[in-house]
């Protein structure tokens, strides 16, 4: 069985705070990843991920621009 090491991405993509949902989602379609690092500067505040967008597009007509 394979090792969480041998199927990782090592390409992390990180996004600021005020990064909007089309944005995050955009760059993550081109770099064909689930998720991204919320950072600001060096601090971590968290993981966007493909189902937050879901949730966004649930909450919000016009969630891309949110």
């Amino acid at each position: 069985m394979s090792t969480v090491a041998e199927l990782m991405n090592k390409g992390l993509l990180s996004v600021g705070p005020s990064t909007t949902v089309a944005e995050a989602a955009t760059m993550m379609g081109e770099r064909r990843v689930g998720s991204a690092l919320v950072m600001d500067g060096e601090a971590l505040l968290g993981i966007f991920t493909e189902r937050d967008i879901v949730r966004a597009l649930g909450e919000h007509f016009d969630a891309a621009k949110h």
